[in-house]
């Protein structure tokens, strides 16, 4: 029995998916994000064709000649404090411009979700587990189109089953845990259970593959 690495190998061979991912932009004022994100999309040995340029603002990534060539544009506020997250959002439609007017004709946007949380440790700024729940479930949207499209790659990558499909789903349409748990008559423990078994099972690692195997999963985010 092969291994699922071989199979991911084969996998590329076949759709003749290119193997470097390209330039991604981190946009963001903090360089401690930038930092953390860095380590967890870098972790993973099929990431490493990834290279992550960071920029405080839009103007100072069009200063890098790399963001001719960025696929993904990654945009993360600070904090979740209102004005930061209008910033944000506002560096959203730039970048969208950008693309219309063809600056970065291959990129894709990407917006943090505003629960994003930072932690203090040991005089250390530390992205933790929880923070990143809701940026992988901005990403984990895209799976569910994915069957119909990448059949192969989900059975390697993204084995959900029809329940958890269903709970995610309803997780990105804004439902909360207890409005969930009603709409499908079981407790709130067991969408609990299946809401961490979904997250384990999209960390970020696999998203990262997910830009490394097809650049058109990713399309830009309208923000209300």
């Amino acid at each position: 029995m092969i291994s699922e690495y071989t199979e991911f190998l084969l996998f590329q061979k076949k759709y003749k998916v290119a193997g470097n991912a390209g330039i991604v932009i981190v946009l963001t004022p903090c360089s401690f994000l930038f930092a953390g994100l860095r380590t967890i999309l870098l972790q993973d040995k099929l990431s490493m064709s990834l290279t992550l340029v960071y920029s405080r603002t839009l103007k100072e990534a069009l200063c890098q000649q790399k963001i001719m060539k960025a696929k993904l544009i990654i945009i993360a506020p600070e904090s979740s404090n209102p004005t930061k997250i209008a910033m944000a959002r506002l560096a959203i439609i730039k970048a969208e411009h950008m693309m219309r007017e063809q600056v970065t004709p291959k990129a894709r946007c990407l917006l943090l979700d505003s629960n994003l949380s930072i932690n203090v440790s040991d005089k250390e700024y530390q992205l933790t587990k929880n923070s990143l729940e809701y940026s992988l479930a901005l990403i984990a949207e895209y799976y569910i189109q994915l069957p119909r499209q990448l059949p192969k790659m989900n059975k390697i990558w993204l084995p959900l089953s029809g329940s958890q499909q269903k709970i995610l789903a309803l997780l990105l349409s804004g439902k909360d845990i207890t409005t969930i748990a009603d709409m499908l008559n079981i407790t709130h423990q067991c969408v609990h259970k299946k809401r961490k078994a979904i997250i384990k099972k999209i960390g970020l690692r696999n998203k990262v593959l997910l830009i490394n195997l097809h650049e058109k999963i990713f399309t830009s985010l309208n923000c209300n």
